[in-house]
């Protein structure tokens, strides 16, 4: 199971915070969704979902914080369909709009 996590956190790496699901991760990995995600949950403490959002959750607020693109650009470029979902997804997490967000961080 630490094996599977390991490589796991490797393919999140790779994907640099692209939007990606449990099921995509776990084909990757030749394995069932269920399986990964007990095999990350037992070595970890948290979820598949859980990291999945953490690493694509920082990318985004890297890109907000030091890019000069768009939100609608940041937000095709993390795999978000729709500019709402993009939006819902970042103020759930980090507690403001993106716009509002990279307001935010620059004043700082």
């Amino acid at each position: 199971k630490d094996l599977i996590f390991r490589r796991f956190l490797e393919l999140i790496t790779e994907a640099e915070g692209k939007r990606a699901s449990v099921a995509d991760y776990a084909r990757r990995l030749c394995i069932t969704p269920k399986y990964l995600s007990a095999a990350v949950k037992q070595a970890s403490g948290k979820t598949a979902l859980a990291w999945i959002h953490e690493y694509t959750l920082d990318a985004i607020a890297q890109a907000l914080r030091f890019s000069d693109r768009s939100v609608k650009e940041i937000a095709v470029d993390f795999g978000f369909t729709n500019l709402s979902s993009f939006g819902k997804f970042v103020k759930e997490n980090l507690g403001f709009s993106p716009r509002s967000y990279r307001l935010t961080v620059k004043n700082l």
